[in-house]
């Protein structure tokens, strides 16, 4: 034992991991936070694909949105019949789909710190909590 006999400490107190080395004590920190980060990026995973499912559903049902290639295609998924073609609110460029461009957008807000939550034509931020588009219609008009 570290302890000598006059020690107030017991010898069962002690735990190994206290006397690992720093290496081993990082590695078991590292594994634990991967693990933590894994079942957070698994839990997205599964969230987004649920949302992604509601707004299939909700495109397929919706019989009075505008499917339009007047624009020309989707930038994202490059249908050619977009269904709420949308732009850009700052530069008013045709993007795609409504639903293409908030995948989008919420994808690349998960990944903040690369800068990228912004239109993928003009590269204007988009401080938003949605993209910040608006109806191809209502953009090409205000012309």
């Amino acid at each position: 034992s570290m302890f000598n006999e006059n020690s107030d400490i017991d010898d069962d107190d002690e735990k190994e991991e206290d006397y690992a080395p720093f290496s081993l004590q990082f590695n078991r920190n590292t594994e634990l936070q991967l693990a933590d980060d894994e079942q957070e990026a698994v839990a997205t995973r599964v969230a987004e694909e649920q949302v992604r499912s509601s707004e299939d559903e909700e495109e397929k049902a919706n019989t009075t949105a505008v499917r339009s290639g007047e624009y020309g295609a989707c930038t994202f998924c490059a249908t050619d019949e977009v269904v709420a073609p949308s732009g850009c609110l700052y530069c008013r460029n045709h993007i795609g789909s409504r639903k293409c461009c908030n995948r989008w957008y919420r994808r690349s807000k998960m990944n903040e710190a690369d800068g990228i939550a912004s239109c993928p034509l003009c590269r204007h931020k988009w401080e938003g909590i949605r993209a910040e588009i608006g109806a191809m219609s209502d953009l090409k008009k205000k012309e």
